[in-house]
């Protein structure tokens, strides 16, 4: 029997989640509303209502002021209104929203799908949350009378709801490819992608423009032989500057036959690809090489003189600095400025009161300003600087903010020290004016000294100074501070005392081969703070002075606090661990389950007490062996948590009795045959990893098993030199290494369709064994089978 839901239009009131604006948006970019009935989506509403044993199934997208049908089971109208939609409510969070029966649940009672023909009352959805965390609607199951999902209905919902989820991203991923290639046919301009090693990968047809170029040609000769020999060299580095991580390279080159190609060209991370489009601009107007020379020499001029540009978007509230801009504030290149992060890099105080005082002049009264201010930059270097603005109206309307930004520390320090110079020489006799040049000269190195301790004492950073022989002669108030020791007890040596005991032995190590050789000094240390008695971490530098021999004369140093980076940075490495040991549980627990789910219905089945009580003996041992598995993988929690994750002597014939305990119910409905040829018995390995690694290696050739074949697994071990040759042979589906080799051990890579498979285990297999020094290589065939090569080192390493 088949429900009708009449198409209701009133408009209401409805939860609209925070986000509702970027939702639609990431909705409509999907481009999948209103499209056509497709066979996948349809597939899906009829599994969740076979499962759930409902009349009704429904893939839904919920619009401004409508829920749309991508897919349904059990109702012929494509959309209704949203405000009588139950799937409201489910999209305004992450979990499932299951509603037992509506006429007791106050959001649904008077609700007219409820009281009027629908009847419905059943209801659970599940909201279909896209990669960037957007609900764009839900999968959902509907009856007329009341009823409650089971666990496992409502897993199969979820995982129903992810594949959803998985069709759209496949859908729009596709639908740009293909816009993509027209592109790419149809661009008058050259474009390509082409590989460091030299070579084109892809050209279009406009490449066949070019005189003297086919096809075969560009894709099977080095991209430097169309280049003119004047230009390979600079061509040759533009290549290596890409190959460095530079985003986006212009630049201009000839051809062999004289034709200018003017190129913009981008790399693609963790590829070894450049995607490159090229014009022709052979013909253009001489004025246009002119300007572009102009420009570069307008560009080399800001950079010597540190001349940098900004401008701030009114109407879309974005800021955009120049190069040099970005350069004198210390940031990165890719670094995206906004207005009140530009202002926070102005001194606090007179700087920082002044430029948000003349930026409210200017947006309320159109005033420019020129303005000398102080600011800090990312590095933690206070510099003087020179920043002009000025307004620019659009039919009376605030359009833009604009103007330069000026490095002037040297030129302003120099005045500032001039400045100082004249108020101490207003007080000199004017019978000393003979000897102005030596008195200046003298007073300005008084100066400097003064400038410099007071600088040095007034910084939140240690600063020390040391001799030639690596003595040291001068710190900074800061270090008084900081470690409570006097200037007696530190000079020389006696900084080693507050020196955490484990740093000591590399702190002298490196600071005698500075000394002694020159080179710069840096290492990081851990000092004891004298309020509390805490160790924090240091970073610590220092560069020498050298005289006009070349001699040092004198080193100086910092040392700055960097123990909250480097406690960040440990948390880091501590969740990168935690996730590669929950991969592990979650993977290593799968195969016991569906072990222990096969021998229950194999159990189910018998018909006599012999193989009831021999399916009973095999359910004990997968749950044996599954409880043994959580106890080693709480072991290595526990010694992950101590940071000793210790070698095992691995027993490879006691390895494999576990695995074929933990995967019983497939041996036994398969009529799987491991043969085992051990030369070496034991390995020296971490016990957790080495069985997941055989678990991998095992379950993976029983899975992908030809269906008429019972699987025949061959696993031998043999000493090679130093280390042990771990193989594993199947007769199996095999792999096509023409076409998946690259991918063979990529995380999600998933090579043979319907085997339920995530595209972990291969991932996490390698990453275990080159985590310790091994190696992982594969020969595989199609419908011939795999052979998994391992190469672990027979020792353990230092």
């Amino acid at each position: 029997m088949r429900f009708y839901i009449k198409p209701f239009y009133i408009m209401r009131d409805f939860p609209i989640p925070e986000n509702e604006g970027e939702r639609l948006k990431a909705l409509h970019d999907y481009q999948i509303l209103n499209s056509l009935s497709e066979s996948e989506f349809d597939r899906i509403t009829e599994i969740a209502s076979i499962i759930c044993d409902v009349p009704i199934s429904l893939i839904s997208f919920l619009d401004k002021d409508r829920q749309w049908f991508k897919s349904k089971i059990g109702i012929d109208i494509s959309e209704t209104s949203r405000d009588i939609s139950f799937c409201q409510y489910a999209i305004m969070g992450s979990s499932p929203l299951e509603v037992e029966d509506a006429t007791t649940d106050d959001r649904f009672k008077d609700n007219e799908a409820v009281t009027g023909d629908s009847h419905i009352r059943f209801y659970a959805g599940y909201p279909l949350i896209d990669p960037q965390g957007f609900a764009l609607g839900t999968l959902s199951v509907i009856d007329r009378k009341p009823k409650i999902l089971n666990p496992k209905q409502k897993r199969v919902l979820q995982l129903l709801a992810d594949e959803v989820i998985n069709l759209i991203v496949e859908r729009r991923q596709k639908e740009e490819l293909k816009n993509f290639q027209k592109t790419f046919e149809l661009s008058l301009d050259l474009v390509c992608i082409a590989g460091t090693d030299g070579f084109f990968k892809k050209v279009n047809p406009t490449f066949k423009k070019l005189p003297g170029f086919n096809q075969h040609f560009l894709l099977n000769t080095s991209f430097l032989e169309m280049v003119h020999p004047e230009d390979r060299i600079i061509t040759s580095e533009i290549v290596q500057r890409l190959s460095e991580g530079y985003h986006t390279v212009d630049f201009v080159n000839r051809t062999n036959q004289y034709k200018y190609i003017q190129w913009a060209a981008s790399p693609e991370t963790g590829t070894g690809n450049t995607f490159a489009i090229g014009r022709d601009v052979t013909d253009q107007d001489l004025l246009e090489t002119e300007l572009r020379r102009t420009r570069e020499m307008l560009e080399q001029t800001n950079a010597a003189a540190r001349v940098g540009g900004w401008e701030f978007d009114v109407v879309n509230q974005k800021m955009y600095w120049s190069s040099i801009t970005i350069e004198i504030h210390g940031v990165a290149e890719d670094y995206e400025p906004d207005l009140t992060s530009g202002i926070n890099f102005y001194k606090e105080g007179y700087s920082r009161d002044k430029i948000t005082a003349a930026l409210n002049d200017c947006i309320n009264n159109g005033k420019s300003w020129d303005l000398e201010l102080q600011i800090s930059n990312a590095n933690g270097r206070e510099l003087w600087v020179r920043v002009l603005g000025k307004a620019e109206y659009e039919n009376g309307i605030l359009e833009r903010l604009y103007g330069s930004f000026l490095d002037i520390d040297d030129y302003k320090q120099t005045e500032i020290a001039l400045q100082k110079s004249f108020e101490s020489q207003e007080s000199l006799n004017k019978i000393l004016i003979e000897q102005i040049d030596v008195i200046i000269q003298q007073d300005q190195t008084i100066e400097k000294i003064k400038e410099f301790k007071f600088l040095a004492d007034s910084i939140p950073q240690i600063i020390w100074t040391s001799k030639p022989d690596g003595n040291l002669d001068y710190y900074n108030q800061h270090w008084f501070d900081y470690t409570g020791m006097t200037l007696e007890q530190t000079l020389s040596w006696g900084w080693e005392t507050v020196l955490h005991p484990d740093d000591v032995e590399n702190c002298v190590k490196t600071w005698t081969e500075s000394f002694t050789t020159g080179k710069p000094y840096e290492v990081e240390y851990r000092f004891k703070r004298a309020s509390d008695g805490v160790y924090k971490w240091h970073l610590g530098r220092a560069l020498p002075m050298r005289n006009e021999f070349g001699e040092i004369v004198k080193w100086f140093g910092s040392c700055t606090d960097i123990d909250e980076y480097k406690r960040a940075l440990d948390l880091e490495n501590k969740i990168s661990q935690y996730e590669d040991f929950n991969r592990i549980i979650a993977h290593n627990l799968r195969g016991p389950a569906v072990s222990i789910d096969m021998l229950l219905g194999m159990l189910s089945d018998a018909t006599s007490e012999i193989e009831k009580d021999e399916f009973m003996d095999m359910l004990k041992a997968s749950c044996i062996s599954l409880n043994d598995t959580l106890n080693e993988l709480m072991k290595v929690l526990e010694l992950r948590n101590n940071k000793n994750l210790t070698y095992d002597d691995c027993n490879l014939v006691e390895m494999v009795s576990s695995v074929e305990s933990m995967l019983k119910g497939q041996f036994v409905s398969k009529k799987v045959e491991v043969i085992t040829r051990f030369e070496a018995i034991e390995v020296k390995f971490p016990k957790i990893y080495l069985e997941s690694i055989f678990y991998n290696m095992i379950s993976n050739a029983i899975k992908y098993s030809k269906a008429d074949t019972p699987p025949k697994i061959e696993i031998a071990s043999t000493f090679n030199n130093d280390n042990v040759i771990l193989t594993f042979k199947d007769n199996g589906l095999g792999i096509d290494l023409v076409k998946h080799g690259a991918n063979m051990f990529k995380l999600n890579k998933v090579f043979h369709s319907g085997y339920d498979s995530k595209g972990v285990g291969l991932f996490m297999t390698k990453t275990q064994i080159e985590t310790f020094g091994g190696k992982i290589t594969v020969e595989s065939e199609p419908n011939v089978g795999s052979k998994f090569t391992i190469k672990l080192k027979k020792e353990i390493p230092n």
